[in-house]
């Protein structure tokens, strides 16, 4: 039916879908339920590197060929906001998956693989290891206390204002001419 992709290509797209969807809907939304705008991306780049990786796994092609697809995949970046480290990683393991279910020649191999690495992520942001860390970036006009000796009074002042239990704040960016400073506040999910 599909020769041309080689044996078995039913079944390792079926695996690699299967695990993508237990890293995305299983691991990734319960913990992280505000970002669901990464999910296309995630699983589309999960299946497109599957068929690509699959497909350079059947052809007879040379070691610099298939170093210079992939620098060409390197060089795309997507021109949005900074995408935090977290998302990066969950882009990474996607890649991973699919990576690991194409050019897998024994389907026990690719699901232990994919069992691991997908344990690994329960555990790590299933918060069972523990507490779940969060940010939030704010506009602050309070730049007097975004020096490093009023760090204590700043975060006093941010969790009064925000309720937020804020263990740590970052200082993305300031605006000397308004007075006002791009703040990033990392604090603890309370509602587990």
């Amino acid at each position: 039916m599909f020769h041309f992709l080689g044996e078995g290509y039913i079944q390792k797209l079926f695996l690699d879908i299967l695990a993508t969807c237990l890293l995305m809907y299983g691991i990734y939304l319960p913990n992280n339920h505000r970002n669901r705008e990464h999910l296309f991306t995630f699983i589309m780049f999960n299946i497109v590197i599957f068929h690509i990786a699959l497909t350079l796994n059947q052809v007879e092609i040379s070691l610099g060929a298939a170093f210079g697809l992939f620098a060409v995949f390197g060089l795309m970046r997507y021109r949005t906001e900074d995408i935090p480290m977290k998302e990066m990683t969950y882009l990474f393991l996607a890649i991973a998956l699919a990576l690991i279910g194409a050019i897998s020649t024994r389907v026990m191999d690719s699901i232990v693989i994919n069992a691991v690495l997908l344990g690994g992520a329960y555990l790590l942001d299933g918060g069972l290891s523990a507490r779940r860390e969060l940010h939030k970036d704010i506009h602050y006009e309070k730049i007097e206390l975004i020096k490093p000796d009023q760090r204590a009074a700043l975060i006093h002042d941010i969790e009064l204002r925000t309720g937020l239990k804020t263990h740590f704040v970052v200082v993305k960016s300031i605006d000397l001419v308004r007075d006002t400073a791009n703040l990033r506040v990392f604090y603890y999910d309370e509602s587990r």
